[in-house]
């Protein structure tokens, strides 16, 4: 029986290799992925649940003698002073939420805002604010608004 000398590796042990190394690397992908969704999601809902507290403090303080609020939009949380939104009002302070990230509420009336009443801290606007991943429905985080104005993350 002839012995034949191995000098290096066959084409099909170098596809093989490849193969597995191509199998490895879309699960790291895939997993980072899912993380850096996840991530963008819980940022994005400490975020609104911040400026709901924000907006909730600034009115119990009475800060310029005004009541203070949320406005939810698609790709944005905007905090505005007074009674209701003024998208052309200056002193609003929008927030981007992550391009992963939409959002959607399910208020009193239909609101797309949450008001809080001065000196009590109350609103008329309770119900949920929902964040979620829309290339992953069942990655969500919401917040429920009392009418007492306080917020609890679910």
């Amino acid at each position: 029986m002839a012995t034949r000398e191995h000098d290096g590796f066959t084409l099909i042990e170098l596809l093989i290799v490849m193969a597995i190394t191509g199998i490895l690397g879309t699960f790291v992908i895939m997993a980072y992925a899912n993380l850096n969704s996840s991530q963008a999601l819980g940022k994005n809902t400490a975020l609104v649940s911040s400026l709901l507290n924000q907006a909730r403090v600034l009115t119990l303080s009475s800060k310029n003698d005004t009541q203070y609020g949320v406005h939810f939009e698609a790709g944005s949380v905007t905090r505005f002073a007074g009674a209701s939104y003024s998208a052309l009002d200056p002193a609003n302070t929008s927030f981007p939420l992550n391009s992963q990230v939409a959002v959607s509420t399910n208020l009193a009336g239909g609101a797309t805002d949450v008001v809080f009443e001065r000196l009590t801290g109350k609103t008329l606007q309770s119900g949920t604010v929902t964040l979620y991943l829309p290339l992953n429905a069942s990655s969500t985080r919401s917040l429920t608004i009392f009418a007492t104005g306080l917020i609890q993350n679910n």
